[in-house]
């Protein structure tokens, strides 16, 4: 048993299946190798399909300010937003300026909005971002954040001490800063699942060859009791959506070492499968809608929030996480899907090598390695 499950791992990691993806997928665990087809490894996402199907025009999407920009300027809905914080470059959506402690304390006192969020232009994964509440004093604004009271220059400040990680992104040093928003009223549906967080829903889009769009995957995203973050990364729990009704499915949180399945949130006890994400109808258009604009970015993840006026886009992915929707399902592969790669000129792996194979393999690759310089 146990030199069958070694020489299994080997075979699938000669196909880019890396050890969170045979845990996640419980591949070393199926009854017949080959049902490992139906899923895409991550390292063949990472070098092969992205790159393929995305090219350089992903960048745009890597970018949410300019992202945001675009898809606002499209009349496409989204999310409200005060503007850029950059302690150079700042504006607000009025066009003025939005870079020194005086410019964003006036522009945020005249808003009605007490509840922001921070989020860095080229953030990833929910790193970094600071959901604040401001508190107006004898002294100006007071921002509250992590149980501490600053001042608007104070907290500036600590935004500056994490420009390092979040003023670079792929188009150099020095452009990056961040997006103010106001916390999202999200529906009460959503609400539901984690009164505390923000429970956002992402959609998998894909341009087929004929300029069509379609839904290929969805999955929710629910926070824990008192955390503001729904990411996964962030400790948050990824729900199954079922494409053609909305209804969420099954759940998963935790790394690949210690995944839990669950059927119900563990914090607020809602029954996943009583929960059906509204307005998915208006969900799904407004992704395929969004990918229209962008048909050369084929794969797209969109995050959409739902208020109660309807669903508006926080921002698309072009690296959209194919664990999460791949982990409560039978993987991305179905048939259909492989027609439309096809139709792309991508065709994934359609066999698992054999032993004598994944030897070759193995060994080729050691020796194109060896004669690279």
């Amino acid at each position: 048993m146990i030199a069958s499950r070694t020489l299994a791992r080997f075979r699938l990691a000669t196909m880019g299946f890396d050890s969170q993806d045979l845990q996640t997928y419980r591949l070393l665990d199926r009854s017949d190798i080959r049902e490992a087809l139906r899923f895409l490894p991550r390292t063949y996402v990472k070098d092969v399909f992205r790159p393929q199907l995305n090219g350089p025009l992903e960048l745009l999407l890597e970018d949410k300010w300019l992202a945001f920009n675009y898809l606002r300027g499209l009349g496409i809905p989204t999310v409200q937003t005060v503007g850029l914080y950059h302690p150079e470059v700042g504006i607000s959506m009025d066009g003025e300026g939005f870079s020194t402690a005086n410019e964003v304390e006036a522009k945020l006192a005249s808003s009605e909005n007490r509840q922001l969020v921070f989020k860095p232009r080229f953030g990833r994964e929910g790193t970094h971002v600071n959901r604040v509440q401001l508190t107006p004093s004898d002294h100006g604004l007071r921002v509250e954040t992590d149980g501490k009271y600053l001042s608007i220059a104070d907290y500036l400040a600590e935004l500056a001490g994490l420009a390092d990680a979040n003023d670079r992104g792929r188009f150099g040093a020095g452009v990056g800063g961040w997006i103010v928003q106001p916390v999202v009223n999200q529906h009460p549906a959503m609400s539901r699942l984690n009164p505390s967080s923000l429970n956002t829903v992402r959609v998998i889009t894909l341009a087929r060859a004929d300029a069509s769009v379609s839904v290929q995957m969805a999955f929710a995203r629910a926070g824990r009791r008192g955390s503001h973050r729904d990411n996964v990364s962030q400790g948050g729990l990824a729900i199954g959506v079922d494409v053609a009704t909305g209804e969420l499915g099954q759940a998963f949180y935790g790394d690949s070492h210690s995944l839990r399945y669950l059927e119900s949130h563990p914090d607020s006890g809602i029954a996943f499968a009583e929960v059906i994400v509204p307005m998915w109808g208006q969900v799904r258009d407004l992704c395929t809608g969004a990918a229209r604009t962008l048909l050369n970015v084929r794969s797209i993840g969109w995050d959409v929030a739902l208020t109660e006026h309807g669903p508006v886009i926080l921002e698309g992915n072009s690296h959209w996480h194919v664990r999460y929707p791949q982990a409560y399902s039978d993987g991305y592969l179905t048939d259909e899907v492989r027609a439309d790669l096809a139709d792309l000129g991508l065709r994934p792996p359609s066999r698992v090598p054999s032993t004598p194979e994944a030897v070759a393999i193995r060994l080729g690759r050691r020796f194109r390695r060896a004669l690279s310089p």
